[in-house]
């Protein structure tokens, strides 16, 4: 943490459950996916803080797909307001290979999304990424 408050850099603090090797295999929450991830990035956000890094420098990435099922994910894109409290820019990306796209996205093909937000000013938006059919 020394290293990014000596930077100058801007920090983006993500949201995952579990360990790469492991965090795909049986996703689970207690709570409201929205409410847990929530508060990890508010507990985040305290600890670099109280590290010396200014709030000015942070934005923060919910993690889709990190320790997420994909109902997870879709709650996340729901409840985005949620995250919205933390009054941070959010920024985030969404590859939805195993997702049926008739309900959201092109017809019969999959894509990649990303999430460009100012959480707390104003929201966000998604742009197309890249699509194949």
């Amino acid at each position: 943490m020394l290293a990014a408050v000596g930077s100058g850099l801007p920090v983006c603090l993500m949201h995952r459950q579990g360990e790469p090797q492991d965090m795909q295999q049986a996703p689970a929450y207690a709570r409201p996916v929205e409410e847990e991830v929530a508060d990890y990035l508010a507990r985040r956000i305290a600890e670099c803080e109280a590290a010396g890094l200014r709030r000015n420098r942070l934005l923060i990435d919910p993690g889709f797909g990190f320790g997420k099922r994909v109902e997870h994910n879709l709650r996340l894109l729901k409840y985005m307001e949620t995250l919205q409290s933390l009054e941070l820019p959010s920024a985030g990306g969404y590859v939805a290979q195993e997702y049926d796209w008739k309900s959201i996205g092109p017809p019969g093909g999959r894509a990649s999304l990303r999430w460009l937000g100012a959480s707390g000013h104003g929201g966000g938006a998604w742009s197309e990424y890249s699509a194949c059919t």
